[in-house]
């Protein structure tokens, strides 16, 4: 039997391979091959511009809490307040963060930062057809992004390729 996992690149990866080697799956029988990613497919395109929005939003959420901790520190000694202070320095740091992320877009020239996508290994066990189950359980528990089984058909002297 043939068992198959992907995984990105990460230390769960490291450590299903050797929690196999440990299972008695010697090294010639694992074989992990790394897949190249192609940086020229534009399938991620719609996900780079609800980023960039995203982003817009999130640095003026960053300087609105910030500058409304400020507002309102310095509220308990302006006559209008805490209250008052901390709302009018949310909006006004709110404002002032979208302003820093939009010069900063135009800084870059508009172009949408890829995100980064780690690349894959694929791994290929060859195993006992009563271990497929416990093999496959493992490699779910260490977070494959997709899992399969072939079939080996034996040949005609009786031997599996």
């Amino acid at each position: 039997m043939l068992v198959v996992g992907s995984f990105q690149i990460t230390t769960e990866l490291e450590q299903v391979l050797a929690l196999l080697e440990n299972a008695g799956i010697g090294r010639d029988r694992i074989m992990a091959v790394p897949m190249d990613i192609d940086e020229t497919n534009d399938a991620l395109a719609p996900i780079q511009s609800r980023d960039r929005r995203a982003g817009g939003f999130e640095m003026g959420m960053a300087c609105a809490t910030a500058l409304s901790v400020v507002g309102t520190s310095r509220g308990f000694i302006w006559p209008w307040g805490p209250i008052i202070c901390g709302i009018s320095s949310a909006i006004i740091g709110f404002g002032i963060g979208l302003l820093l992320h939009v010069i900063i877009s135009k800084a870059r020239g508009g172009r949408p930062r890829k995100p980064a996508r780690l690349p894959e290994v694929t791994v290929l066990i060859r195993c006992q057809p009563d271990s497929v189950e416990s093999i496959r359980r493992l490699l779910w528990q260490h977070q494959a992004l997709s899992v399969g089984v072939v079939h080996q058909q034996p040949n005609e002297d009786g031997s599996t390729s």
